[in-house]
């Protein structure tokens, strides 16, 4: 799970406007904890929002910033713990999320 939050926090750091908020919290939804982290930049584009959790996938020239891994192996993570991952564009940019403790069917990890 450590993991999961590396990489959302270095996702945010990565894509986040200068001079804005990071903002992560943790909240008991529907008998699970999500962790949520948004930051204030970019959203992603509705055809890539499939893309960002395959592997290699990275939006950075050449792979400089990020190998492309990271949403792959959160994902991952989230279908052998049987959880919830996603994100949703924000208002400022991208929150995205994952849900610890609660147990889903495989086909519901990600919405």
């Amino acid at each position: 799970m450590e993991h999961v939050f590396k990489n959302y926090l270095s996702n945010a750091v990565q894509n986040a406007e200068k001079n804005t908020k990071i903002t992560v919290s943790l909240k008991e939804i529907d008998g699970a904890v999500r962790l949520s982290i948004e930051n204030q930049g970019k959203q992603i584009p509705p055809d890539m929002e499939e893309k960002i959790w395959t592997e290699a996938f990275t939006t950075s020239p050449n792979g400089t910033e990020s190998t492309g891994l990271g949403l792959f192996i959160v994902r991952e993570i989230s279908l052998m713990e049987h959880t919830k991952c996603g994100f949703e564009n924000t208002d400022k940019g991208v929150c995205f999320r994952f849900d610890f403790i609660d147990r889903m069917t495989e086909s519901d990890h990600i919405e």
